[in-house]
C-alpha cells in the first residue's frame, strides 16, 4: 500500500495481480450506491496461476493479453466479478452571496444579485430520483421587504412573493437558484441605517443510506446600508395667533419663530432607528413666502441675531425668506 496506480486495463488485456497485492476503489466524494440502488462498481477478472511469472519476470502490475484463456494459458476459462457497495453520505449544501455591502437610499430600492445555491448531491449526482432534488430556502430581513425574480416551481410555507420581510419555500435546485437571480429589496418607509439579508439553504437530508438522512444547511448574510434622505415636514396646525401689540409699539421685541409655528411633525426627528446628519432636516423653522399688512399700514420685520438688527420681511415672488 505504499504506492497506488489506477487499475484500468485496456481492451483485450488484463492487469496481472498476485494474491498478495492490494486493490481498492476510490469514490468521488459525491455519491454512493445505497441511496437509490445505483449500480455498484465492479471488477471483472480471470484467475491467474502465475505460471508465466517465474524467476525475474515480475509481471505483477503489468498488462497481458487475455485474447486466449483456458487450456495451457495462465488464465481460467471462467471469469469472476467483484462488486463493492459505496455507502451514501449526505453532503452539506452551499449558499453563495455577494461580499460587497449593498447600498440603497431611504425610501428607495435595490436589486441584489450574486446569490446562488449548490448541493453536490444534486448537481454532481445522477440517480434518476427527482425526490432527492428538492431543497428548502429561507430569506429574511429586519427592516424591509423583498421580492424574488420569479416564484415559478416554488412552494411557500412562510410568506409569499408579494413583498415580505421573511419567506421560506421549497423547490428544485434549479428553480430556487433562478428565483434569487435578482432579489429586489425595499427598506421600510422612512427607515435609514443598517439591515441584513439572511440567506439559508436546507437540503432536507436528501441523500443518505437509502433513506432520508440528517438534514444539513448553510446560511450566509448580506449587509445592507440605507442612506438617509430628507423628508418634508408636515404642518397640521395651519393658523396661529401672534401676541397682541398696540399701534405705537414700533420697537416691540418680536416673537420667536418657534412660538408662531403651527403644529408640525417631521419624520426625520423620529426616524425608525436610523441616524440623520444634523443638517438633514432635523430642525424646525419657517419659510415665509408672503407677508401682508392686512387693512392697515405697517410691515413685517425679522431678526437673525436675537433682535440686535432687523430687516424688512418681504419675500419676492416665488421665493421664501428662511427663518
Amino acid at each position: 500500500g505504499s504506492n497506488w496506480a489506477t487499475l484500468a486495463p485496456t481492451s483485450g488485456n488484463a492487469v496481472l495481480l498476485r494474491s498478495i497485492d492490494l486493490v481498492r476503489f476510490v469514490p468521488d466524494e459525491v455519491g454512493g450506491t445505497t441511496a437509490d440502488g445505483l449500480t455498484e462498481p465492479t471488477l471483472s477478472y480471470y484467475v491467474w496461476d502465475q505460471s508465466n511469472n517465474t524467476g525475474s519476470a515480475n509481471l505483477q502490475g503489468t498488462q497481458a493479453s487475455v485474447g486466449t484463456v483456458g487450456g495451457t494459458t495462465p488464465y481460467s476459462v471462467d471469469a469472476g466479478t467483484v462488486s463493492i457497495t459505496v455507502t451514501d453520505i449526505n453532503d452539506a449544501p452551499e449558499a453563495t452571496v455577494p461580499v460587497a455591502t449593498q447600498t440603497v437610499s431611504e425610501d428607495g430600492s435595490v436589486s441584489i444579485s450574486g446569490i446562488s445555491f449548490d448541493d453536490v448531491d444534486i448537481s454532481a449526482r445522477t440517480d434518476g430520483n427527482p425526490g432527492n432534488d428538492t431543497v428548502e430556502i429561507t430569506l429574511s430581513v429586519n427592516h424591509g421587504t423583498f421580492v424574488l425574480t420569479t416564484d415559478s416551481g416554488l412552494t411557500f410555507s412562510v410568506g409569499d412573493n408579494t413583498g415580505v420581510g421573511s419567506m421560506t419555500f421549497t423547490g428544485t435546485l434549479a428553480d430556487v437558484t433562478a428565483a434569487v437571480n435578482s432579489v429586489q429589496y425595499t427598506p421600510d418607509a422612512d427607515y435609514n441605517g443598517s439591515d441584513t439579508l439572511t440567506v439559508s439553504i436546507n437540503d432536507l437530508g436528501n441523500v443518505e443510506d437509502g433513506t432520508t438522512g440528517t438534514a444539513l444547511s448553510d446560511s450566509q448574510t448580506i449587509a445592507i446600508t440605507i442612506d438617509p434622505i430628507n423628508d418634508a415636514p408636515v404642518l397640521t396646525g395651519l393658523a396661529t395667533q401672534a401676541v397682541t401689540i398696540d399701534e405705537n409699539d414700533v420697537t416691540n421685541a418680536g416673537q420667536l419663530v418657534s412660538a408662531l409655528l403651527g403644529t408640525n411633525t417631521d419624520v426625520d426627528t423620529t426616524t425608525q432607528g436610523g441616524v440623520h446628519a444634523s443638517t438633514n432636516g432635523t430642525e424646525s423653522g419657517m419659510a415665509v413666502y408672503a407677508a401682508s399688512n392686512g387693512d392697515i399700514g405697517g410691515y413685517w420685520e425679522f431678526s437673525t441675531d436675537a433682535g440686535s438688527n432687523w430687516a424688512t420681511l418681504a419675500p419676492t415672488s416665488g421665493n421664501a425668506v428662511l427663518l
